[in-house]
């Protein structure tokens, strides 16, 4: 119940939430414990649910034809990750999401949240700036991808995601660089020369 409550202060270092409201939202949140490598969600998924990290890391990802992964996201404690646009679009999710490591994670299901929402302003404050970050994240991802060198990349991504970077097999870093392992391992040997 502690890290509930840090998630909390999280939450309200966002947006004002009542403890009423926080309270009621709370009583809803399912506990998970996920070994390393399961699976949250799957592709063809219908789960409408959003899932909060508690400790460790997940990743958001997809397969191309070749069985190449792509990394989407990651998230470390305090981080929200689910098929939101899938939730939003009525479709079945596109991604796998997946834990990095052992995961302690917290779930909700997204009809709730949107109750949430009509029943309590400051919950559709709180949603509001959850969507305006998730749109800033998307478009710095972008631009990292589409305008930046590997190397400035990595920096951005040790950057971003500090220790839990240590977590993450190389393999999934490169994935969500945007580069192959090969071309991953030259850039750190290039780095640490």
């Amino acid at each position: 119940m502690e890290k509930l409550y840090d998630f909390y202060e999280l939450a309200c270092k966002r947006a004002p939430i009542s403890r009423e409201s926080w309270d009621i939202f709370a009583a809803k949140l399912d506990f998970h414990d996920v070994k390393k490598a399961d699976f949250l969600v799957r592709p063809g998924s219908e789960k409408r649910v959003i899932f909060i990290v508690m400790e460790g890391v997940a990743r958001n990802y997809c397969l191309d034809e070749k069985g190449r992964e792509y990394t989407k996201t990651f998230r470390g404690p305090g981080g929200v990750i689910g098929p939101y646009a899938e939730i939003l679009e009525g479709v079945p999710s596109r991604y796998f999401i997946q834990a990095v490591t052992d995961l302690k994670c917290l779930s909700f299901q997204y009809s709730f949240y949107e109750k949430m929402m009509e029943d309590f302003p400051d919950w559709q404050v709180f949603a509001r700036k959850m969507a305006e970050e998730n749109f800033m994240e998307k478009e710095q991802r972008e631009f990292m991808l589409l305008q930046l060198p590997a190397s400035e990349r990595l920096k951005l991504f040790k950057e971003r995601f500090g220790e839990l970077a240590d977590q993450i097999p190389q393999y999934q870093i490169a994935s969500y660089l945007g580069i192959t392992p090969e071309s991953f391992n030259r850039l750190l040997k290039k780095e640490n020369a």
